[in-house]
């Protein structure tokens, strides 16, 4: 049987406005800017320095300081350093990820924090996506400031040639624009649960 949806209520402008600067002030803490460096050698100084090399952005996953971000951003890096949104930086370690799905996880030491850090939090199993529902981004572009663009989900379940060469399934299409520096922040719901990347 086909699922049945209620008849979506009537939302004024300003609780639109309001919706989405709540889920920015509650999701903005959780969302990091991730700078990836490399190693570079220079054969006639005979030196090796490390120099930034990319950016992009990234989501705390649990306390536990584990970060999810792209792989693009990170992939064929020496060092990995993640900002917090009070502006300390932290190394990161790359834990794994998959380049065919364009998915990392990295973690930083939560006993080098002043505070504890803010995960992004899931919606429920049983809350089905559905298109033409609000998707808000936000991300860290080059670590000057968040941004937040609002747009709504418009596919469900696209194949998109991933960063890896493979095709990746069940992608989540949405009109919210991506800005430059906002690959691996967070897609949300307007509860400010994490419905994608």
């Amino acid at each position: 049987a086909r699922p049945t949806y209620a008849e979506p209520s009537a939302i004024s402008a300003e609780d639109y406005e309001a919706t989405n600067i709540r889920v920015f002030r509650s999701v903005a803490p959780a969302t990091v800017f991730v700078t990836q460096k490399r190693l570079v050698r220079d054969f006639w100084r005979r030196t090796e320095s490390e120099v930034e090399a990319g950016t992009g952005s990234g989501f705390i996953w649990d306390r536990q300081g584990h970060v999810v971000t792209n792989f693009h951003v990170v992939d064929d890096s020496s060092a990995l350093v993640v900002t917090l949104m009070d502006g300390s930086e932290h190394e990161a370690e790359f834990i794994g990820g998959d380049r065919n799905k364009d998915i990392a996880v990295l973690r930083i030491d939560p006993t080098k924090l002043k505070t504890p850090l803010t995960p992004v939090e899931l919606p429920a199993a049983e809350a089905p996506l559905v298109v033409g529902q609000t998707a808000i981004a936000i991300g860290n572009p080059f670590g000057l400031d968040h941004t937040l663009t609002v747009g709504v989900i418009s596919a469900l379940g696209r194949e998109v040639k991933g960063y890896g060469g493979v095709t990746i399934r069940n992608m989540i299409q949405t009109d919210a624009s991506i800005n430059p520096g906002n690959s691996g922040g967070p897609l949300l719901n307007r509860h400010g649960k994490l419905i994608g990347m």
